[in-house]
């Protein structure tokens, strides 16, 4: 039961996934093929054809979005800033609605300043 909830909370965690053994490492490149197409070039020629004359895809990567994001529009605590359906929500809101992780890092209070030039250290 562990390896089954591991595969379903790590399936939108690059980097994780991949080290929490092979079912869950698989079950994330997986859906990483189906739904973003990385890594479709390893399948074998004509795989995918065949699966999705079988099983027709019917806009899922669309679908499974809206449906993400519709959850999230009505219960914005399923959609925490950080998170996978945080960025969708971030989408479908007024600019500035949804912290981003610069709106955290101010407001966590710390007194932190931004460096002076993007990507390096602050002085």
């Amino acid at each position: 039961m562990t390896v089954v909830w591991d595969a379903i909370a790590l399936h939108t965690s690059e980097g994780i996934a991949s080290r929490k053994g092979p079912e869950v490492a698989l079950a994330h490149a997986g859906i990483t093929v189906d739904v973003l197409g990385r890594g479709k070039e390893s399948l074998p020629e004509g795989f995918a054809d065949r699966v999705h004359a079988a099983f027709p895809r019917t806009d899922l990567a669309y679908e499974i979005t809206g449906l993400i994001t519709r959850q999230a529009l009505a219960n914005p605590a399923k959609a925490g800033p950080l998170s996978f359906p945080g960025q969708l929500l971030r989408r479908h809101l007024p600019p500035g609605a949804l912290p981003d992780w610069y709106d955290l890092i101010a407001e966590a209070g710390w007194g932190d300043r931004p460096p002076a030039h993007p990507g390096t250290p602050a002085a």
